[in-house]
C-alpha cells in the first residue's frame, strides 16, 4: 500500500511537496517490526531514493497486528531568528493488519467431492468471529449438497455444481466473504502418493528404500480434468505382490497405509478404488535394499567393525546405533563402532530422531584358537634394560572391517572401544616355588591391540632387579609359557581357580629364554705390583658359551663390558 506526505491543505499535495529541491527530508519508521515492512519506491527495479524524495514510501502487510507508521520531516534550512519554529515536523497513523480470511485445508476456491461424502468445512476465523454458511446457487438442482452450521458439507447421489457462500464478520469490523464451488463429481483414476521421505548426507537419491523404514503412503482420487478430490466415500484396498517383503496396516480412514519393511527385495504394491473397475487402481513398486552396508570381511570374535549409513534425518542429523544383544556386539551408540565379543547372529539398528530405523542383520563367527607369532631375531631375557618382549596373537581378525572407519570412530576405538582389554595374557614358569615368585613379579604380561592393522599381541616388560635376584637367575635354566585367549574364550569362574600351568588355557606357547648373566664385579684396577685379575661371570652353559669379553679405558681405568 503506498503512503505519502501532504501538507495542511490540498494544495500542499505530493506534486507541490516533492518540487522543493532542497530543504526538506523524509525519514519513516514503525513502532513494531514484524507487523509491517517499509519499502522504498522503485527498490524493485534497483532504484535507490535518497530521503529527500522519500516523500512517498510503499509498506507491505507481513503478519497480523496492530502498529503506528511515522514520517518525521527534517527542515534543513530554517530562520533561526523565529524561535516558534521547529526543525522537523511529524506525524504518524496507526495501521491494523488483519488475516485474511481462507480455508485452513484445501483450496479456497473449490472443493471436489465425490457422491455421497462429507467433508469438514474450516477456517482460519473459526475460533476469531461468527462464520455462516449458505449457498448462494446451486446449477444442478436443490439437494446436491448440504451444510449445516458446523460447516459439515454432505453431498447426495447426484453430480453437478453448486456454490457456496461462507460469511465471517471479523473483529476489526471487515466483512469477509469467501464464494467456494462445491462440484460433486465421479473419480476417473486413483494415485499412489508417497509421503514418508528418505534424506542421506549426499546429493544423490537412495537406490532403495531403507530395510525396516516405515513407508507412508496415501491414495489420492482424481476427476476427469486431473483435479484433486478433497472428500471421497471410496473404500481403497490395498495389496502387494510379496507379502513376506511388508506389512501393511491399513489406517482407519482407509485413504493412507503405513508400509513397514520386513526383508529385502522388489514389492509390487497396488490400490484399488472399485473392485468392480481394474482401471481405477494404480501401481508403484517398492525397491527395499539395506541401508548398512555388508562387512567387508568375515567377521570373528575379537574383530573391531565401523558401521555406517548414509541416512540423517531432515535436519541433517545422524541417528543412533543400537544392537539387539549387547553379549555378542559391544556397540558405541554415537559412531557405530562395534566389538564382537562371542559368536552368534545379532541385529544392528540404526535408529533416527522421530522414530524411523533401519536394520542389518550380522554373523559373528566363533573365537579362532589363537596362533602366537614370536620374534623371529630376539629372545627373551631379564635384564632390566631389555626392551619390550613383542609376541603377536593371531585370532583370524581382519582388518578390512576397519578400513572404512571415520576419524570420529578411530577416535573412539582407541579412546573408549579398548579392545585389547579383551585379551588375556598370562606368562607361566616352570621352576620351583622361590624362583616362581620372583618370575611373577619380575616378568609382566600386556595385553596390547594395534588398530591399524586390527592384530593383538602380548608386550613382555622386565621389571627392576636386585643384584642377588639377577645372581640367582642367572644360573637357573627355566621355562616361561605364554598363553592368550579372549575373555570370552574362557569363563570368568574358571580364570580364578587355574593353576600355574599352562593347559588351562586355549593355547599356550614355551618362550625362548635365556637367563642375563651375572658379573658381580664390572670395575678393576691392574698395576705393576697387581698385573692380573680374575673376574666370575655367573651364567648358563648356553649363555657363557657364547660369552665376549672387552675391556675399555675411561679416565686411566679399565671397565669390563
Amino acid at each position: 500500500m503506498p503512503v505519502y506526505v501532504m501538507g495542511s491543505d490540498s494544495s500542499q499535495n505530493p506534486l507541490s511537496v516533492g518540487s522543493v529541491e532542497s530543504g526538506l527530508s523524509f525519514h519513516w519508521s514503525l513502532s513494531k517490526a514484524g507487523v509491517l515492512e517499509i519499502k522504498p519506491r522503485h527498490a524493485q527495479v534497483g532504484v535507490s531514493v535518497s530521503p529527500s524524495h522519500s516523500f512517498s514510501v510503499l509498506v507491505r502487510a507481513r503478519a497480523p497486528g496492530r502498529t503506528s507508521l511515522k514520517v518525521c520531516v527534517q527542515l534543513q534550512q530554517i530562520d533561526t531568528s523565529n524561535t516558534s519554529l521547529s526543525d522537523h515536523l511529524t506525524d504518524e497513523i496507526q495501521i491494523l493488519v488483519f488475516e485474511e480470511m481462507q480455508l485452513t485445508a484445501g483450496s479456497s476456491e473449490s472443493i471436489l467431492m465425490s457422491p455421497l461424502s462429507q467433508y469438514l468445512l474450516r477456517s482460519n476465523k473459526d475460533s476469531v468471529c461468527p462464520v455462516h454458511y449458505t449457498f448462494s446457487r446451486c446449477v444442478s438442482g436443490a439437494g446436491l449438497v448440504t451444510i449445516d452450521n458446523e460447516g459439515v458439507l454432505k453431498t447426495g447421489p447426484d453430480t453437478g455444481l453448486a456454490v457456496l457462500e461462507v460469511y465471517a464478520m471479523d473483529i476489526c469490523g471487515i466483512n469477509q466473504t469467501l464464494l467456494i464451488s462445491v462440484e460433486v463429481s465421479t473419480a476417473w483414476f486413483v494415485r499412489i502418493l508417497t509421503v514418508s521421505s528418505v534424506n542421506s548426507d549426499s546429493d544423490r537419491a537412495l537406490p532403495a528404500f531403507p530395510l525396516g523404514w516405515s513407508i507412508r503412503i496415501r491414495a489420492l482420487y482424481y476427476d476427469n480434468m486431473g483435479r484433486q478430490f478433497q472428500s471421497h466415500n471410496i473404500q481403497t484396498l490395498v495389496t502387494a505382490n510379496r507379502d513376506d517383503l511388508v506389512q501393511l496396516i491399513v489406517d482407519k480412514d482407509s485413504r493412507s497405509f503405513l508400509v513397514q519393511t520386513a526383508s529385502p527385495g522388489l514389492t509390487v504394491l497396488r490400490v484399488q478404488g472399485d473392485t468392480t473397475n481394474p482401471f481405477l487402481s494404480d501401481y508403484t513398486p517398492l525397491f527395499v535394499l539395506p541401508a548398512i552396508p555388508e562387512p567387508t570381511g568375515s567377521l570373528h570374535s575379537g574383530d573391531v567393525i565401523c558401521f555406517s549409513s548414509p541416512i540423517t534425518d531432515q535436519q541433517g542429523q545422524r541417528g543412533r546405533w543400537d544392537v539387539s544383544s549387547s553379549e555378542i556386539l559391544q556397540m558405541n551408540s554415537e559412531t557405530g563402532v562395534a566389538f564382537a565379543k562371542n559368536s552368534g547372529t545379532v541385529v544392528v539398528y540404526y535408529r533416527l530422531e522421530g522414530g524411523q530405523q533401519t536394520f542389518k542383520e550380522v554373523t559373528v563367527e566363533p573365537a579362532s584358537i589363537p596362533v602366537f607369532i614370536p620374534p623371529a631375531d630376539r629372545l627373551l631375557t631379564n635384564w632390566p634394560e631389555a626392551s619390550e618382549y613383542t609376541v603377536r596373537v593371531d585370532l583370524n581378525t581382519s582388518a578390512a572391517n576397519t578400513a572404512q572407519c571415520s576419524l570420529d570412530q578411530w577416535e573412539v576405538i582407541e579412546k573408549k572401544l579398548h579392545p585389547e582389554a579383551e585379551l588375556l595374557c598370562s606368562l607361566h614358569f616352570g621352576a620351583p616355588y622361590p624362583e616362581m615368585r620372583i618370575l611373577q613379579a619380575i616378568f609382566n604380561a600386556t595385553p596390547f591391540y594395534n588398530s591399524a592393522t586390527a592384530q593383538y599381541s602380548c608386550r613382555i616388560s622386565v621389571q627392576p632387579q636386585s643384584d642377588s635376584i639377577l645372581h640367582l637367575l642367572s644360573t637357573r635354566s627355566l621355562s616361561i609359557h605364554l598363553s592368550a585367549c579372549l575373555r570370552t574364550q574362557l569363563a570368568p569362574a574358571a580364570l580364578l581357580s587355574l593353576p600355574q600351568t599352562p593347559h588351562s588355557f586355549q593355547s599356550s606357547l614355551q618362550l625362548p629364554y635365556v637367563p642375563a648373566f651375572h658379573c658381580p664385579v664390572t670395575k678393576i684396577q691392574l698395576s705393576s705390583q697387581q698385573p692380573e685379575a680374575e673376574i666370575t661371570v655367573f651364567g648358563t652353559t648356553d649363555m657363557l658359551s657364547t660369552l665376549r669379553v672387552r675391556m675399555r679405558r675411561i679416565m686411566g681405568e679399565m671397565h669390563l663390558k
